[in-house]
């Protein structure tokens, strides 16, 4: 004998499932928590650029600090002032390492000495030179290398701060009369 089912729309109501409005609350909530996600690693980006700025900007100096104990050539000749890194607020986007081939002064004069442009990510400026007039130029003398810090009254600095800045944060590159440098929060 077979047994008859008798069927009926109660035997059709699933109680485990969800409803829609509990899907609609859970896809608002997915949307509300990846936006914050969002917003979080936007901001994280911007500053991750700006560390990497600042060590790249570090490191160039530093670069420019091993060309001069190296003798480094410039136009087939070693720099009789050495090599540096000349800022100037007016174009904060940028720096320019040079060859000093004048002799001595530390001071940068030209495209004549130029070696190459350093652009920095958009966004992300040179914000603050901390000595007097609005440029700067760090060089390294060699044999030893003496360091030059040069501002444009063309006095010789103990030490320098350059800021580097986006909307929200700032990193401050330090340098000595020693040529030691950091890279400060």
């Amino acid at each position: 004998m077979k047994k008859k089912y008798k069927f009926n729309k109660k035997n059709f109501i699933n109680k485990y499932g969800f409803t829609y409005i509990e899907f609609i609350v859970v896809i608002f909530i997915i949307a509300i928590i990846s936006s914050i996600f969002l917003t979080n690693y936007h901001g994280t980006n911007k500053r991750s650029e700006l560390i990497m700025a600042a060590q790249r900007l570090a490191s160039d100096i530093r670069l420019t600090q091993d060309y001069s104990i190296g003798l480094k050539k410039f136009n087939n000749e070693v720099p009789k002032g050495g090599w540096g890194v000349h800022f100037t607020t007016s174009s904060s986007g940028d720096y320019i390492i040079f060859a000093d081939i004048d002799g001595g002064d530390g001071i940068y004069n030209g495209d004549s000495e130029k070696y190459e442009i350093i652009n920095l990510p958009d966004g992300i400026n040179i914000s603050n030179i901390s000595i007097d007039g609005g440029l700067a130029d760090i060089s390294f003398e060699p044999p030893d290398p003496r360091t030059w810090i040069i501002d444009n009254g063309g006095g010789n600095n103990n030490s320098v701060q350059i800021k580097l800045s986006d909307e929200e944060s700032i990193k401050t590159i330090e340098i000595n009369f020693l040529g030691l440098i950091d890279v400060i929060d």
